[in-house]
């Protein structure tokens, strides 16, 4: 079904059929009204089965996506919040490695008890 025919036929059902890819796991997600289960499970499985990719929808995609980029630094939130991230992260890879560091050190520095 193309596109324009697939937004048609949501709208016409009141439905919200949305697929997310990340890097390691990937959702897709249908609501939609109880009455319209059966034909909403069909378009579903063949937006699954058979996904297409319009030129035109995947550029506008793509210049979101640059430029959500380039403003990101015009939100203080943002920053705020990348750089606390990023610094919990370090401090928490940091403090795993000392942990399995000192466990692993105790562990080859323990005295083995004999039975």
């Amino acid at each position: 079904m193309p596109a324009e025919e697939l937004d048609e036929e949501l709208e016409r059902l009141a439905a919200n059929l949305s697929v997310s890819v990340g890097i390691e796991s990937g959702v897709a997600t249908l609501d939609l009204l109880k009455k319209d289960l059966d034909r909403g499970l069909t378009i579903f499985a063949d937006v699954l089965r058979h996904p297409r990719f319009d030129a035109g929808r995947v550029e506008l995609v793509k210049l979101q996506a640059k430029e959500s980029i380039r403003r990101r630094y015009d939100q203080p939130q943002g920053i705020a919040s990348r750089e606390l991230t990023a610094r919990f992260s370090k401090a928490a890879r940091r403090d795993f490695t000392s942990v399995a560091s000192a466990c692993w050190l105790a562990s080859e520095t323990a005295p083995v008890l004999s039975p």
